[in-house]
């Protein structure tokens, strides 16, 4: 018996390390020599694989805390080298990580503008929230824009945005391929929160249409396409009145292609898109008490911006 215990223990002894680590047959033919070194083999391809996984997955998480935040901070201007004073911008559409630039109807893109002044800030500090969230969703640019000129507010934004693409046209180059080129612009007043965040805006302006718009002129859609358009927005940019009807100075271009949008009695552009103040000074507890149903009905979409 004692011979048989000094024999075990000097086996023992002349073992390495790693084969008492994993047992008394070791399957490790490099230290041990085991003919059943095979056996054991998937234990060491499992710690390997969870050391791999572990270092992908702090990978893709830093990968995406970068990408969101740089969603969050790019506030590029319209046409890059000459801003618009007072603006917001949220790049979902125009940003370094969209590839893809179309619409949902895979032809057309949409800019979202959200009309302020001094007086209805604090609307829009209110209505701009579910509009941040519907142009996140749908991958559209959105811009609150701030301004004491009520007056031309609008048509001074659409040349802008019109110059910039035909500055780049002379240049050679071309509008599809570079930045904040627009097919349609949506404008938007201070008191307007987005209902449906499920709805295409697009389709409120056929492809073939000039303008649509409410019959109080207080939601405005533009096709920047239109062969008409650039005699509109001269028209529009001599004339000498704030009270001009675009309604009338599109037709006045010798087209009809223009939608008109019904608005019920309680202020909803129908069915149900848009909700419009009636008050005009913008009570800001109606506006909070819409946007908070709104918000509620799509968490978490307000709440991730």
């Amino acid at each position: 018996m004692v011979y048989v215990s000094r024999r075990r223990s000097s086996i023992i002894s002349e073992r390495s390390p790693l084969e008492m680590h994993y047992g008394r047959k070791s399957n490790y033919s490099t230290f041990g020599g085991n003919k059943n070194s095979h056996k054991d083999f998937p234990s060491c391809l499992t710690m390997l694989s969870s050391y791999y996984h572990n270092i992908t997955f702090w990978v893709v998480l830093i990968g995406c805390i970068i990408f969101f935040l740089s969603r969050i901070y790019d506030q590029t201007p319209i046409g890059g080298e000459s801003p618009i004073d007072g603006e917001q911008w949220d790049h979902n559409h125009y940003n370094e990580w969209n590839t893809k630039l179309t619409s949902a109807d895979g032809e057309r893109n949409l800019l979202l503008i959200q009309l302020s002044t001094p007086t209805t800030r604090s609307q829009t500090e209110i209505t701009s929230r579910p509009n941040r969230a519907y142009a996140r969703h749908w991958s559209i640019d959105y811009l609150l824009h701030n301004s004491d000129d009520t007056c031309t507010q609008r048509e001074n934004l659409l040349q802008i945005i019109f110059e910039k693409e035909q500055t780049e046209e002379e240049e050679g180059k071309d509008p599809k391929k570079t930045r904040f080129v627009y097919d349609t612009v949506l404008f938007l007043p201070a008191g307007a929160v987005i209902t449906d965040m499920e709805y295409d805006l697009l389709s409120l302006l056929p492809k073939d249409n000039l303008l649509t718009l409410t019959k109080d002129e207080k939601l405005s859609m533009f096709n920047l396409r239109h062969s008409n358009f650039p005699i509109l927005l001269q028209r529009w940019l001599d004339s000498s009145t704030c009270d001009n009807s675009l309604n009338t100075l599109a037709k006045s271009t010798g087209t009809n292609s223009i939608t008109i949008l019904n608005v019920s009695n309680a202020g909803f552009v129908v069915p149900k898109l848009v909700k419009l103040s009636n008050d005009p000074d913008g009570s800001t507890v109606a506006l909070q008490t819409t946007v908070d149903a709104v918000c509620y009905r799509y968490y978490p979409w307000c709440d991730v911006l």
